[in-house]
């Protein structure tokens, strides 16, 4: 069997969308370390296989910037 998964943007058809993955990093403005959890928070009306721009925020100085990030989805067999 084979399964051919096609890499086109399409609407998830979620409001909030919870996954387990993590943005960790480094404040651009501070250096502070930050980390954003998408178990806790959400992607807002997410699609799959495009371009999104998603927002963060450093509590240490308020600094806020703008990231492009990208969800994929793929299907697979498993024995």
């Amino acid at each position: 069997m084979k399964v051919t998964n096609k890499e086109v943007a399409f609407e998830l058809c979620e409001k909030r969308f919870n996954l387990p993955a993590t943005i960790d990093g480094v404040c651009p403005k501070c250096g502070s370390p930050f980390s954003k959890n998408y178990e806790d928070h959400y992607l807002s009306y997410p699609f799959t296989n495009k371009d999104m721009t998603e927002h963060l925020y450093c509590s240490h100085c308020e600094h806020e910037w703008n990231v492009k990030i990208r969800l994929t989805l793929k299907l697979e067999i498993v024995d």
